[in-house]
C-alpha cells in the first residue's frame, strides 16, 4: 500500500482475517502509527471515504457524506483531509483515544482547477494539514486559430 508519507505494506495477516476484505479499495493512506487505513471505495457516483482498523478488533467507518478521494492523515493523526467530488478540499476531526470517532466533514476550500485524469489529484498538504500545494494550469489569454481543410484528396492530387 502506498501512503502519503512513503511506501508501506499492510501486514499479510491483516488481509487474511475474517471481515477485513473489501473490494475495490483505492486512494489508500495509512496513519503514521499504523493502526488506521483511510481509503476510497465504491462505484461511479457512490465512491465514499472510509477508515478501517489495521490492528485490534476489525472495524470500518464511513467518513465522507457526499463522496471522497485522496485521503491524507495529518502527522498527529487527529485530522483526515480529502477531496470531495465537487472539487472541495474537506477535513474531518478524528478521535481514537477510546475506539474510533469521526467528526462531521467540513470544507476548507475549493480547488481552483481539477485534474481530470483518473487516479490523479492536483493537490497535497504538509503533515500538519496547514499548508497546501496545488497544481494550477496556466491561464490561456488568447485563442488559437483552427483551419478546416475540405477535399484534402484534391489538394494532394494537384501537387
Amino acid at each position: 500500500v502506498s501512503d502519503s508519507f512513503g511506501l508501506s505494506r499492510i501486514p499479510e495477516e491483516y488481509a487474511k482475517q475474517p471481515g477485513r476484505q473489501h473490494a475495490s479499495k483505492r486512494d489508500m493512506s495509512r496513519r503514521l502509527d499504523g493502526r488506521w487505513l483511510a481509503f476510497s471505495s465504491g462505484r461511479g457516483a457512490g465512491i465514499q471515504l472510509f477508515v478501517q482498523s489495521l490492528l485490534g478488533p476489525p472495524g470500518r467507518w464511513q467518513i465522507s457524506t457526499n463522496g471522497g478521494f485522496f485521503p491524507r492523515w495529518t502527522r498527529n493523526g487527529r485530522e483526515l483531509i480529502f477531496e470531495g467530488p465537487d472539487g472541495r478540499i474537506m477535513a474531518v476531526d478524528i478521535d481514537t483515544s477510546s475506539g474510533f470517532q469521526a467528526g462531521t466533514p467540513r470544507p476548507l476550500f475549493t480547488l481552483p482547477a481539477r485534474v481530470t485524469a483518473l487516479g490523479t489529484t492536483s493537490w497535497s498538504c504538509d503533515a500538519s494539514g496547514e499548508k497546501f500545494v496545488l497544481i494550477v494550469p496556466p491561464r490561456v489569454e488568447t485563442t488559437g486559430t483552427i483551419e478546416i481543410v475540405t477535399d484534402f484528396g484534391s489538394l494532394v492530387n494537384r501537387k
